[in-house]
């Protein structure tokens, strides 16, 4: 089904241990403390139909809230969690841990029982496999053009099948020492149960205990977790779609899509939860994947191996597959999360891939991935609501010198979290440097809101801008909306919600709506002029006719 749907050439679909755990976390119990396979497949059945139903309806913009960071957090983690999980493998340890804490403890609990010829020929096989892979950067310059590339190609090809080659010659060593030699100096994969699962419908019925099940209980008991898993399932493929990308973009719906095909298929063939492998990806990163064909050898191997191949797989020795992951995965630690460029550009963005990095090892990749994630959005909140505004003084000379107190929001959206935010910034900053300027050069009157750039404004905002407009008015301030003239709907609207705010286009209507306000304002001061004057000449004469106090005069000329 990935190979039909998938879009990521490095992903392997199957079962994980994230999705192992959170099956059984939502599955077991119902049985005398065990598991019942008829509910985990029509778990695996549903989980199916909510990611594809995900992807029917577009929801992949949720891989735009999964930043870089923390996804090289969640990668680096969960490759130290696997390469960890493989030291009991590579010293042949016998011993059960769920967390890379637990992993540790029982690691130094046991290591007085580590086999000394696992050690030996797990890092051998490490070596080996490290030294292959640069074995492919080799140039040869011979003369023979011809030789060269043949070198080349033979180089290509044992490095691209690095991984294989040291399994089948570990495993011929194991058979050779077992057969021939009578000893077994490896710890074995040992006996694996062959035979191909049936295909039929998901259950939708089942018996515990004697006692009948039907659809609606078995919905009713896997409760939030048709929600959690595929949440999980769809973030977890995604950011495992997103470390392989470097950089790259994408398809998120398509790998929903992918995703739920996948689980609704899979559960006809009796499968658990599936979603994209960290190991088994990296190892087919590792060996130089170019296409999702590369599941095809997947595919076919894994059928094979339950069909006919399983007692052959006996002679693997888990020290030589331990190798194969654990170099595999730790290619995928990202140790330039914290480096000088990206520190120095912004000292918040290392934070979420910090924490992220933190939690997935203390309480799991699952976990520490959602508090990722939840610390991306709290920052995209935090930055919405807080956009930057910018407060300049605009002076230039014409026929009438114009100023205004320039207003410039750094954002395309005025939206409601960011309200009271703009309000009050705007309104302290004008306010202040109108006092300033007052005591200095003399105060301006005009406050122009800059929103050329702005491509939409809610009613709340809308609202906030009135309540402004109020507030400067008080300070005999008014304010100007230069809004683009393409954005009509946004002149409209604004228009309808507050009647009283001036708008203009362009700054050349700018410059003549400020020249036509200053000449009303001198022709109303000139009018009052006169006013006073005729006041002061009524008011002379009546002090010379009644000899009124200076002081009643003055007084009353101030009223």
């Amino acid at each position: 089904m990935y190979i039909i749907f998938g879009s990521t050439r490095q992903i392997t679909i199957g079962p994980t241990a994230l999705l192992s755990l959170l099956t059984y976390n939502y599955t077991h119990g119902i049985s005398d403390g065990g598991n019942n396979v008829d509910l985990v497949v029509l778990f695996t059945f549903l989980v199916g139909v909510v990611e594809l139903l995900c992807g029917i309806f577009h929801l992949g913009f949720v891989v735009n809230f999964v930043s870089t960071p923390v996804i090289s957090g969640f990668t680096s983690a969960a490759a130290l969690i696997i390469a960890s999980a493989q030291l009991k493998n590579l010293c042949g340890l016998h011993f059960n841990a769920d967390s890379f804490i637990d992993i540790w403890i029982n690691f130094f609990n046991h290591h007085s029982e580590t086999k000394l010829y696992d050690v030996l020929l797990g890092f051998m096989c490490i070596v080996t496999l490290a030294s292959l892979k640069k074995l492919n950067s080799i140039n040869f310059n011979l003369k023979n053009s011809t030789r060269s590339q043949q070198l080349k190609r033979l180089c290509w090809f044992i490095s691209t099948g690095r991984n294989a080659l040291v399994v089948v010659i570990c495993s011929s060593l194991s058979y050779y020492f077992k057969h021939n030699l009578n000893i077994t100096p490896f710890t074995l994969t040992g006996n694996i149960v062959s035979g191909l699962p049936k295909v039929k419908l998901p259950p939708t019925t089942t018996v515990v205990t004697g006692e009948k099940m039907d659809f609606v209980d078995m919905v009713s008991y896997l409760g939030s977790g048709l929600i959690v898993v595929p949440l999980i399932a769809l973030i977890s493929n995604l950011a495992l779609a997103k470390a392989f990308s470097n950089g790259g973009q994408v398809d998120a719906t398509q790998e929903m899509i992918a995703l739920g095909m996948c689980n609704i298929v899979g559960s006809f063939v009796q499968s658990m939860p599936v979603a994209g492998a960290f190991s088994r990806s990296a190892v087919n990163n590792s060996s130089g994947v170019r296409t999702t064909l590369g599941c095809v050898y997947t595919s076919i191997l894994v059928l094979l191996a339950l069909g006919f191949l399983t007692p052959y797989f006996y002679y693997i020795p888990r020290a030589s597959l331990a190798a194969v992951i654990i170099t595999a995965v730790l290619l995928m630690i990202d140790f330039n999360i914290i480096t000088k460029p990206i520190w120095s550009l912004h000292k918040f963005d290392v934070l979420p891939g910090l924490i992220t990095f933190v939690f997935c090892l203390l309480i799991g990749v699952e976990f520490g991935l959602l508090i990722g994630v939840t610390i991306d959005l709290v920052f995209i909140l935090y930055h919405t609501a807080t956009p930057t505004v910018s407060v300049e003084k605009i002076t230039y000379p014409s026929s009438v010198i114009i100023s205004y107190w320039s207003i410039l929001i750094k954002h395309d959206r005025l939206i409601f979290p960011s309200v009271d935010h703009i309000r009050n910034i705007i309104f302290d900053e004008v306010i202040r440097k109108n006092k300033e300027g007052s005591e200095n050069e003399g105060n301006t009157k005009f406050v122009v809101l800059d929103a050329l750039h702005i491509k939409k404004i809610d009613v709340t905002t809308a609202q906030g801008m009135n309540s402004l407009l109020v507030d400067f008015q008080m300070y005999n301030l008014q304010l100007v909306m230069l809004i683009s003239s393409h954005c009509q709907d946004l002149v409209l609207s604004l228009s309808r919600l507050c009647p009283d705010l001036k708008s203009v286009s362009t700054i050349e209507e700018l410059e003549i709506f400020i020249k036509k306000s200053k000449e009303l304002n001198n022709i109303s001061k000139s009018s009052e002029g006169i006013g006073n004057s005729k006041t002061k000449s009524n008011h002379k004469k009546l002090f010379d006719k009644n000899q009124v106090s200076v002081n009643m005069i003055t007084e009353d000329t101030k009223c």
